[in-house]
């Protein structure tokens, strides 16, 4: 993880990045981290899963007990790389509307790890508790989670002000938002 001190002009040049890119995908930028804020989601708060397949491609969140995808939906984890790439004939991670989004969860094989336990879309306060608080592009532990889009990910909580609205996250800058269920976004799976 690249962690670089933030100046004051950094800091003031992120605000505004992160003001104007903030429905942005940037897949490949530089992570900045504050070093006057320590990491919210450090190296020892995860821990590959045994028994994934492919081998490395799931996440262990000891905090929450959750279980990750390493990668987006339409990237694949490659073990001879250890990173996210993307499942070819794609040439990076698929976004899709809400409902298509639910349908990736339901229709995603178990894992040979999970015991058959299903994957499935996180709710808002899962995804939520993803986004590294004290770093941007992307607000992530990029230690675990390698080459992923940094961009709005959909959660399955839908908005209760709105029937045609649903909760996403934002790994660029760990925002959080409603947007209309039409829109695409991106899809990371838990269980």
């Amino acid at each position: 993880m690249i962690r670089q001190p933030m100046t004051a002009k950094a800091r003031k040049s992120g605000a505004v990045v992160m003001a104007l890119l903030s429905y942005c995908v940037c897949t490949h930028a530089q992570q900045v981290c504050s070093s006057s804020i320590p990491l919210t989601r450090p190296d020892s708060r995860y821990e590959t899963v045994v028994g994934a397949s492919p081998a490395g491609s799931e996440v262990r969140d000891k905090v929450t007990g959750l279980i990750w995808q390493r990668c987006a939906i339409g990237m694949v984890w490659s073990t001879t790389n250890s990173t996210c790439a993307p499942t070819p004939p794609a040439t990076s991670a698929q976004k899709f509307k809400w409902t298509d989004a639910l349908e990736v969860a339901r229709t995603t094989p178990a894992s040979p790890a999970a015991g058959g336990r299903p994957w499935r879309l996180p709710n808002h306060a899962e995804l939520y508790s993803l986004p590294e608080r004290a770093c941007y592009g992307p607000a992530l532990n990029t230690t675990y989670f390698v080459n992923d889009p940094a961009g709005w990910f959909w959660s399955s909580s839908p908005h209760r002000g709105s029937v045609s609205m649903a909760w996403i996250v934002n790994t660029f800058n760990g925002e959080d938002y409603v947007n209309n269920k039409d829109y695409t976004f991106f899809v990371r799976l838990v269980r």
